[in-house]
């Protein structure tokens, strides 16, 4: 979309390509800061379920700063569960240094950080972030629509092995 006109809360956009709109989903603004604080009341009731019911793992999306991440990383203490920063933002890209120093591991939620960037940055993106993780020994989980053609076809596309290959 194209924004053509704002008046109070009201946004009157164009549309730049063919596509359907459904219920419930998000909205990106590339070079927006709408952020407000990371751990939000909703966020704080997770993050106390995780650590209650015993998981092994948190997923922290969105995350932006180290901050973030230190702050979760204080809620759970040492014997807590570990934290995995989901890479899907240019502010985490900006910061993925620090992030990935306090991180457990890292996600890379190509299909968010492409809204962030330019599409044809994402493969070398990938790599930079597998670069920084191996820097400071995190594992690293890729996340993607990997295979998504199997399910209407028996096997997968010859791009997608590739992807897989890669990643």
């Amino acid at each position: 979309f194209t924004v053509l006109e704002i008046v109070g809360h009201q946004i009157s956009c164009r549309a730049e390509n063919a596509g359907t709109l459904m219920d419930a989903k998000g909205l990106s603004m590339s070079r927006v800061n709408l952020r407000k604080e990371f751990l939000s009341t909703r966020n704080l009731d997770l993050v106390r379920f995780a650590i209650e019911s015993g998981v092994d793992f948190i997923g922290l999306s969105f995350v932006e700063t180290p901050d973030d991440v230190q702050a979760v990383k204080d809620m759970v203490g040492r014997k807590g569960p570990r934290l995995v920063s989901k890479i899907e933002t240019q502010g985490a890209l900006d910061n993925l240094m620090e992030i990935s120093e306090l991180s457990d591991a890292l996600m890379i939620d190509r299909g968010d950080l492409s809204a962030e960037v330019d599409l044809e940055s994402i493969a070398f993106l990938q790599k930079h972030i597998l670069a920084e993780a191996r820097r400071v020994s995190l594992p690293v989980i890729i996340a993607t629509e990997f295979l998504h053609s199997m399910i209407h076809a028996p096997l997968p596309t010859k791009a997608e092995v590739s992807d897989i290959s890669n990643s």
